[in-house]
This record gives structure tokens, sequence and C-alpha cells, in this order.
């Protein structure tokens, strides 16, 4: 009887522990099931984050020494690319203007000594035709820099060719004479400041067409 008894006790300890680890199993589904789904919406949370970052072309290489002052235009327009020792310029002889001037400057440079020349002249590198003295004389504008004279002290060269027609544009006196020089003097003064040793400036003018062609 005993024996029987022991029996009949293990096996409903062994019904037991069987129904227990299918509990325990079924209750482990249940805990994992939203942790694993919790998991899979981070992750597609992150690739979306990725899919929307901006991609970097790494195939694009930085251009070395004077093709970064040449732009590559977005609009056509006429124009004539000219290099001097100081700056690049493209120069439209339509309008007697420059499209932009562009020019690479080093703390080494602004501190030049060069005397600043006050002769305006004509660019023997344009072909077409370009602005003079007449221009300017009793229009109630200034001659102003783009490539600015104060950052061609390094070189005599360069200081003359600043002072080409094809680096000027009109500019009215408060902004040529205030806001336009408190701006070149900032990039200087940045230019000394910082670690780097060289800067390349791009200078663009804006014009209304109606002025520039009414007549």
């Amino acid at each position: 009887m005993n024996r029987s008894k022991k029996g009949k006790n293990r096996k409903l300890f062994k019904k037991k522990s069987h129904s227990n680890n299918r509990l325990g199993c079924i209750i482990a589904i249940i805990v994992l099931i939203p942790i694993l789904f919790g998991v899979y919406l981070y992750c597609q949370q992150i690739n979306i984050q990725k899919n929307n970052e901006p991609q970097t072309d790494t195939s694009f290489q930085i251009p070395p020494g004077k093709d970064l002052e040449t732009p590559i235009s977005l609009v056509p327009r006429q124009e004539q690319i000219i290099r001097h020792s100081g700056y690049t310029v493209s120069y439209n002889k339509d309008l007697k203007i420059p499209n932009w001037v562009s020019y690479e400057l080093t703390r080494k440079e602004t501190k030049g000594k060069e005397k600043r020349g006050n002769r305006f002249i004509t660019d023997p590198l344009v072909t077409g035709p370009i602005a003079t003295n007449a221009d300017y004389t009793r229009s109630g504008y200034d001659k102003g820099h783009m490539a600015p004279a104060a950052d061609m002290k390094w070189s005599p060269e360069a200081m003359k060719e600043s002072f080409y027609f094809s680096n000027m544009c009109p500019q009215h006196p408060q902004l040529n004479r205030r806001g336009w020089k408190n701006l070149e003097e900032k990039i200087r003064d940045y230019c000394q400041c910082v670690t780097r040793n060289r800067f390349y400036t791009l200078v663009c003018d804006l014009y209304c067409k109606n002025d520039l062609y009414d007549e």
C-alpha cells in the first residue's frame, strides 16, 4: 500500500512539475513578446532617422589651389574669366561690371605693407567694353572694390590690379564707406584670429535690371 501511494505521489509531482514548466514558458513568452516588439520598433525608428539624414557624397574632392576661386555658375550669363595675381574675376562686358570676384586671403597677406594706390585703370586683359572714370563722374556712386585694396597689401602688382575697373561696382557712398568697409575689416580680423592659414572669399554684386537698362 505504501509503495503504491508513493508511486502515485511521484506521478502527481511530475505532472505538477510539467504543468509549472509549461506555465513558466507561457508567462516568459507573454513577457518577451512586448519586449521584442519594442526592440523592433526602436530599430525601425533608427533606420528611418538614418534614411532622413542628408547623404554625404564621399566621392567629392575639394579642388586644389586656384580652382577654389572659380565657382560654377548655375545661371547662364555673359562672362570672361580673368585670373590676376591677387584675385579671379568673372567679368561681364554687357554690364561693364564683374559678375563675381574671388580671392584667397592668408594671415600673412593681411600683414602686408604695400601702400594703397588710388589710380583706377582699365584691365588690360578684358576683351570688349569696360567702364571708365567718366562713367562714375557725377553719377552719385563710388567706385566700389570687390576684392579690397586693403587685402592686396602683400604685393605691388596685386595692389595695382585691385584698382582695375573689372574689379569695380557702383556703390552708394554710405554703403562703400561704412557697411561694406566694416565687412571687409571683419573678414581681415577673422582671418588673423582663427587657426586656419587661408580663406577663400567670393564677392557677388546685386543690381536691379530696371536701373541698368532704363534710358
